[in-house]
């Protein structure tokens, strides 16, 4: 059931107002200078990782590891200066404080921490304080493939993307590029999958990609590659969490079509956390190994009705599959593209 945080207004509005108003010149200043630094208290102590990563190399200062609560400190007195000097110098932007403007400078600090951190404002119904937002899990299905468009094309459905269903494609694989004439293409879906494990799902990237063009991610170790023929992935808007992942490094490293919808940009599970003010974030929990993962939806390249009809009547009848516009145009794909390959 969900609770309801009560409104309390910031005291300090102008310096919520000067926040906005710079953000933008400020987070450019934070790529080029790690010394500019932490995030006013407004935002809540509750909870927050103590570490701040920052893209490439770790920042340090006398040997110590660049920390939040540093970032935060350090960053306060600044934002005050700026805002009091705003102020002083251009009093006709206090007729613009207002709840509204604090609202839209909370949404734009968590914009800016660049993670998928999403601010709640007071008021708001969501879930009860410090849950962990979850999908439920589907109870885990065998990996399915058949071969389609005269045998040429090799069609997946995964409904999990754990350690298991990460062997067993592996193993339907291997079996199918065995044959005398092995398929054109893999047209993988994974439309409404958002079981499964992050690592698994990395891990099975190698199954496709050529070891130079995989991504380097801390513990992950990649599956043997199987298949160099091109490969396309169905999603659509429940496509989440691990099959999300997979899609996403499908696309950026494996050289994967995306065809239905765009997925659903929640590829981290997520922690809801309350802010003493008021209020409250909802924070990705990011596994170790992982941070430099794009969080954003994975776009689908060629958008088509996402509707699938059951694996059974595809099973009985090889042909049923035209009546799935994804499945059909995938498969028209796969031959086209092979058709325009040089030989």
């Amino acid at each position: 059931m969900g609770i309801r945080v009560t409104n309390r207004m910031c005291a300090a509005k102008a310096l919520l107002f000067a926040t906005m108003v710079c953000l933008p010149m400020w987070t450019s200043a934070l790529a080029s200078d790690p010394s500019a630094s932490p995030f006013p208290s407004f935002l809540g102590d509750k909870k927050i990782s103590p570490f701040v990563k920052t893209q490439g190399p770790r920042q340090s200062d006398n040997d110590n590891e660049w920390t939040g609560e540093k970032f935060r400190k350090e960053l306060l007195p600044r934002i005050d200066e700026l805002v009091f000097k705003a102020l002083r110098n251009c009093p006709a932007l206090k007729r613009k404080l207002s709840e509204d403007l604090e609202l839209n400078v909370l949404e734009a600090v968590g914009r800016a921490l660049d993670g998928g951190v999403r601010y709640l404002p007071p008021d708001s119904e969501h879930p009860a304080d410090d849950k962990e937002l979850k999908t439920p899990s589907l109870k885990a299905k065998p990996v399915r493939g058949l071969l389609l468009g005269s045998n040429r094309v090799f069609y997946v459905r995964l409904d999990n993307l754990d350690d298991m269903a990460v062997h067993d494609l592996s193993e339907e694989l291997k079996a199918v590029f065995r044959q005398a004439i092995s398929p054109l293409g893999v047209v993988i879906d994974i439309r409404g999958t958002h079981s499964g494990s992050d690592r698994a799902a990395a891990a099975a990237v190698g199954l496709f990609a050529p070891a130079g063009e995989l991504p380097s991610l801390e513990g992950i170790q990649y599956s043997e590659r199987v298949s160099a023929v091109p490969v396309v992935i169905l999603t659509d808007g429940r496509t989440k969490g691990p099959a999300e992942l997979f899609a996403s490094l499908m696309k950026s490293h494996g050289g994967a079509i995306v065809i239905g919808e765009d997925t659903a940009g929640e590829i981290f599970p997520k922690m809801l956390v309350a802010l003493a003010k008021g209020g409250a974030l909802i924070v990705p929990q990011i596994p170790p190994g992982l941070e430099d993962i794009p969080r954003e939806k994975v776009c689908a390249a060629i958008k088509c009705p996402v509707e699938r009809i059951p694996f059974q009547d595809i099973q009985k009848d090889r042909d049923a599959y035209k009546k799935d516009p994804c499945v059909r145009r995938a498969v028209e794909i796969v031959i086209c593209v092979d058709a325009l390959s040089p030989r």
